[in-house]
This record gives structure tokens, sequence and C-alpha cells, in this order.
């Protein structure tokens, strides 16, 4: 209840109290408050506390109410004992000073090497744009297996980018991207479909010019290459390096890496595997919501597919009917092997075999590089006959192939058939030796076919002892 008023004099602060009484009762109990302990003082007069030390919660806080007819010498005596107990407390506030000094100085630095390396890609990127296209550049191998620093320095720098550019996209706009992915889907199928970046192999085209060779629109093309070129997918053509008269105005498209790997020719090519994404299975994930509300009913490929129910071979059924689409789904697995098949064989033990046994190998891809790194080897590949033809077919265009050409077994009449790997008679016998592999198989079937196709490699490894 105490009212006071606060006023300087010379290098004291005196609190004058509104009444006698009061002055008494403060003399009695003058007192320090801190966040461990109570402390009495005996003393009157102080000298002032800098400001920012009364702000810290965890400084003493002071309590003093005086009169002003104490010595200048009593208040040097108890200043001293005053600062004494605040000593612990000041040096603690330097050391977290100190601290936020840091954190901020190296948050600057961070945030100024982020800025370098931006402006160094900006740079980087419009030295690459104002060069001459040129397209044999694009045919590049990804797949070459990069030393251990490098291939983990290179993700965690992409990981910290991809991580930086979210952090800095509103949560609202981040979940839009992500609700519109199936446009992006849709763009790359309808680019491979049309077969543009192949025609794009040949030099710049104009949406008009592309129309023609696709037997389509001129006007829808030119919208499809923009929304392409908006996601990195073709660029416009660098005037400079474009042979035209001045007064040809008309833009013109490239590829850029990323529609390269579209071409059916690239080392790398996604076209198979961006065809049958969109026409095999989009169809099934659009029904997955039914599959969630209905769990124990019909699974997403029978509601998409009930023609081809997957306990009739599902989705290869399908292709008994759809041929292209068999071998646009062996493009596309020869496309999975093609982003990591050499880094497999380099660290696989496959020294210690003699036979080397791909169960569903597709055109062989995996089981050609295995081959190719151990010539000491021999393969048998096992799969559909239209597979089997593509493999083949690759094999013969291969000039060392007859050095390192597998054994062939076709899977006849369909998966569900005899003659397939729900046939343990279909693979071959295991010898002490062999290893029996699969990859991207199981995934295909349901949990009940899965066990059989491992039952069946089981009864033909039987006791000889085969991995």
């Amino acid at each position: 209840r105490i009212k006071t008023e606060e006023f300087p004099c010379q290098s004291h602060w005196h609190l004058v109290t509104s009444s006698p009484e009061d002055n008494t009762f403060a003399r009695r109990h003058l007192f320090t408050r801190s966040t461990e302990d109570t402390h009495v003082l005996t003393t009157a007069l102080f000298r002032p506390l800098p400001p920012f030390c009364l702000m810290d919660e965890k400084m003493i806080k002071i309590g003093v109410l005086v009169e002003d007819d104490r010595s200048l010498e009593e208040d040097k005596i108890h200043n001293r004992s005053l600062r004494r107990h605040l000593a612990p407390t000041s040096a603690a506030m330097k050391r977290r000073l100190l601290m936020t000094i840091v954190a901020v100085l190296i948050a600057l630095l961070v945030v100024l090497a982020l800025l370098v390396v931006l402006v160094t890609l900006m740079v980087v990127l419009v030295a690459m744009n104002s060069q001459p296209h040129d397209e044999a550049a694009l045919l590049s191998d990804w797949s070459a297996v990069l030393p251990w620093p490098v291939f983990t320095a290179r993700n965690g720098l992409a990981e910290l980018l991809r991580a930086g550019a979210d952090a800095l996209t509103p949560p609202p706009i981040k979940m839009l991207e992500l609700t519109m992915g199936f446009h992006h889907t849709t763009l790359v199928h309808l680019a491979q479909k049309l077969k543009i970046p192949d025609m794009l192999a040949e030099g710049p085209l104009s949406a008009a010019e592309i129309a023609a060779k696709a037997g389509s629109d001129a006007k829808l093309v030119e919208r499809l290459m923009y929304a392409c070129a908006a996601n990195g997918v073709f660029k416009l053509a660098p005037a400079s390096g474009l042979k035209r008269p001045a007064s040809d105005e008309t833009q013109r498209f490239v590829n850029t890496a990323l529609s390269a790997v579209l071409r059916v020719d690239h080392p790398n090519s996604m076209r198979g595997m961006v065809g049958h994404t969109y026409e095999v299975n989009y169809a099934s994930w659009g029904r997955l919501a039914e599959v969630f509300q209905n769990p124990t009913g019909p699974i997403a490929w029978d509601l998409a597919n009930p023609q081809y129910p997957s306990a009739q071979g599902g989705m290869f059924s399908k292709f008994e009917f759809l041929p292209e689409s068999e071998e646009q789904f062996a493009r596309a697995k020869t496309a999975l092997d093609g982003l990591a098949v050499d880094a497999m064989v380099a660290d696989g033990p496959f020294l210690k075999f003699s036979r080397v046994i791909d169960v569903g190998g597709g055109r062989g891809n995996l089981l050609h590089h295995i081959l190719t790194a151990n010539p000491s080897l021999t393969g048998v590949l096992i799969d559909q006959p239209k597979a089997i033809k593509l493999a083949e077919a690759a094999w013969s265009e291969d000039k060392q192939g007859a050095t390192r050409r597998p054994q062939f077994i076709t899977m006849g009449g369909g998966p569900r058939a005899a003659h397939s790997f729900f046939d343990a008679g279909t693979l071959p016998k295991g010898q002490a030796g062999d290893v029996f592999y699969m990859r991207n198989i199981l995934h295909d079937w349901p949990d009940r076919d899965a066990l059989s196709i491992l039952r069946d490699v089981r009864t033909a490894i039987g006791s000889s002892g085969a991995t």
C-alpha cells in the first residue's frame, strides 16, 4: 500500500514514502529478493543498478525504502557488499550475451553462404541457357557408380536445398503443389506419348511443327509445351543458336536434361516407366479411397480393371490382350534397373557363385550387367514370351553378347498357366554354386501369391545348397 516517488540526487536514488511510519517499518524490514533465497540488508543506501540488470528474471530485485540522512561512507561499504552478491549473476549474463552474439554471427554466416550458393547457381544457369543448344550432351549416362564421399555429399546438399525450399514455401502452397501432382504426371505422359522428345532430337521445333508431326492441334501443343517448360521439361531455344531469317520470330523448343530422359534412345530412358505408370497404374490409384472405405471389398486394381481381376493374373492377364503394354512394362523395368544396377552389381557378392538365375527379369538388364562385370559366371533368364523375345533382341544387338549369352527360359500361357513361376517345374533345378534372385516381383502380387512364388523357388533350390 506504500505509494512512492523516486528522483535522482547525486549518485543515490531516494525513495520518499508518504508517511514517517512507513519509513520506520522500512528501516526494520529492508530486504532484497533473489530467485533462490531471501537476504536481509542492514543498509538503507546503495548505488543504482544498470537498467538492463533489473529486467532479467534471474537478477536480484531490490526493494528499499530509505531516508536521506545516511552517510556516503555507509553507502560505499554496503554497495560493495551488494556488488559481491550480484557478481555471479552478472558473469552469467555476460556469458549469455556472448553466446547470443556468437549464435547470431553463425546464423548470418550460414545465410550468407546460402546466398552465395544461390547466386552461383543462378549465374551458372544463365550461362548454360546462353550457350548454343547441344542435344548430344543431354544423353549422359546417369547410372555410373559415384565414390561414397561424392555420393553422400551430393545427396546431402540436395536434401539441404530441398529442405530450405520447403521451409520457405508456405504450407498452403506446398499442399497445393502436392494436390496438383497429377498434372505433372499427365503432362510428361503426353510428352512421351506424342514422342516429342524424340522429335526434338533432330533439332529445335515450333509448336506448329511438333503438332504437324504428331497429328495434333498447334494451339493445344503450344499450351502443352509451355506447361512442360514451366516444370523444366523442354525449354525455348536460345535465339543465338537458331539459323533462321531475321523476320522469323517463331518460338522454338528444344530438349532439356529432364525431357531428354524421355527419348527412346537415352541410356537411362524413363519413357517406358512414365507410360506404364500412367496407363496401367494411374487408374488404380484413383480408386484407392474406395478400398479404405470398404477394406474387405475388392482391391484397387480390381475396381479399376474388372475385366482383368487379380485372381486371374491381373496386370499380366491384361498384357496378353495389350502386347504393347507388356513391351512398355519391360522397358519400365529396364528404366528402374538403370537407376541403381551398376551400384548393385559392384556391391553384390556375385563372384562367390558360378551361375545366376534371374526369375522374372524382363529383358535381362540386371543379368546383363552382372555377366558383363563377372565374365566367369553363366546366367539363366526366366520370363514371359514377349519379354524373352525383347531380351534375345537386346543380347543380339550387343557385340559381345555371344560370350555372355544366358540360357533363356520362357514362361508359357500367362502367369497362372503351367510354365510360370507359379509352377516349380518351370524353374531350373538348383545346383551347388547357383544363386536365384528376384527384383521388383513380389510387390505385384497379393500375399498368398507371393508366398507361392517363394515356395516354388525354394522347391527348385531343394537340397542343392544353392542360394
